[in-house]
């Protein structure tokens, strides 16, 4: 008899290191200058006391999956950054923090700082934009 496809075991969700994910998010947030206050509000608002807990490295964080994505985006910023500032990384890195004409004169860090997944990703896909005609 055939199992059930909803019970074969094969079929799982894909296994995420959240550790690896918060330190790739700290070599990020490091490399732009980001202040405590900063980084826990790009990973959603977290208190003070979990964003300790996670970086403390006493116990192994379980980040949500808003978390998670929040952190691969902001990853495919860094990468994109440094993709279109190859020449340049110290460009690529302070660029988060430059006013831009199209972003209205804000920073991608202030459009970022709402909290909200959906600006995280709107900076994104606008770097995504850039750099399509060399991808």
């Amino acid at each position: 008899m055939a199992k059930s496809v909803a019970k074969d075991s094969r079929i799982t969700e894909p296994r995420v290191d959240h550790a690896a994910a918060l330190r790739l998010f700290q070599a990020v947030a490091q490399a732009w200058g980001l202040t405590q206050e900063e980084r826990r509000i790009l990973l959603g608002g977290v208190s003070a006391s979990t964003y300790a807990d996670w970086t403390s490295g006493r116990h192994r964080p379980r980040l949500s999956i808003d978390t998670l994505e929040r952190i691969g985006n902001l990853v495919a910023i860094r990468d994109n950054l440094h993709a279109l500032f190859s020449m340049a990384p110290e460009r690529a890195d302070s660029w988060v923090k430059r006013g831009n004409a199209a972003l209205g004169g804000r920073t991608a860090l202030d459009v970022m700082r709402s909290g909200h997944l959906p600006a995280i990703v709107d900076v994104r896909r606008y770097l995504d934009a850039q750099i399509a005609p060399w991808g």
